[in-house]
């Protein structure tokens, strides 16, 4: 063997060997870059999972917060409306941590999710639970007043009746459709019948008294001031409603 092919056998095993390196290398690297992918594939699909499982339960509480009072007024009562709070202050809660862990995942999913969120938060809570809340502290106002006026009369405190007549013909004439906006046929009647009626009731039970009441004060205070024509007006007018 001479020289010359000695040393081209020499270099092809070098190249080789260089071949061989590079290739070992190579496969080396996509052997981790897989095995970083195996390791990272469960955690995503862990983290996927996890969203999942946080959008059903704010899902969950947000109707649970609307089953609180409906399945009990759907029988004729009035649920404790502090345990309603407690349901609807967790509704909150898990709806705005399941909007903010949805956002943070991101992925295909995060339309779909943010809707069914947003959805069932309006439908549930705005629409429903909210609304409801209102009319009922509003409903317990209006029955105090109610129970107020009935203890003036009680009392024979008449000015103290007076007031609270036009308060509550207030109320009722632009106040109490507050009781028309809450969802479900059952609950509205319910409150209507347990607060505004009552209310409608002592109101106009004492509608003549207070009548006659503003009649007679009018023909004094006109006879204070000496008009004899007015005061005799007044007091035909306490007459008539006799």
């Amino acid at each position: 063997m001479n020289r010359f092919v000695a040393k081209i056998i020499f270099l092809s095993g070098r190249k080789y060997k260089l071949m061989k390196k590079k290739a070992f290398k190579v496969a080396t690297a996509s052997a981790i870059a897989a095995s970083a992918f195996v390791a990272a594939a469960p955690a995503q699909t862990d983290a996927a999972s996890n969203v999942a499982v946080e959008v059903s339960k704010a899902v969950t509480q947000m109707k649970k917060a609307y089953h609180t009072y409906s399945d009990i007024t759907a029988s004729g009562e009035f649920q404790d409306l502090t345990v309603v709070y407690k349901e609807y202050n967790a509704a909150k809660v898990a709806y705005n941590n399941a909007k903010a862990l949805v956002k943070q995942a991101g992925g295909s999913m995060q339309a779909a999710y943010e809707a069914q969120l947003d959805v069932t938060y309006n439908d549930y809570i705005a629409k429903r639970v909210i609304t409801y809340i209102d009319a009922y502290n509003y409903a317990v106002t209006l029955d105090a007043k109610r129970e107020s006026l009935e203890a003036a009369l009680t009392a024979k405190n008449w000015d103290a009746a007076e007031k609270l007549y036009h308060e509550i013909s207030y109320e009722l004439k632009t106040r109490t459709v507050i009781l028309d906006r809450v969802y479900g046929k059952t609950t509205r009647e319910l409150l209507r019948g347990e607060f505004k009626a009552d209310a409608q009731d002592a109101r106009d039970s004492i509608a003549v008294e207070v009548t006659v009441k503003m009649a007679l004060d009018v023909a004094a205070k006109e006879l204070a001031e000496k008009d004899l024509s007015a005061a005799k007006a007044a007091l035909d007018k306490a007459a008539e409603c006799w």
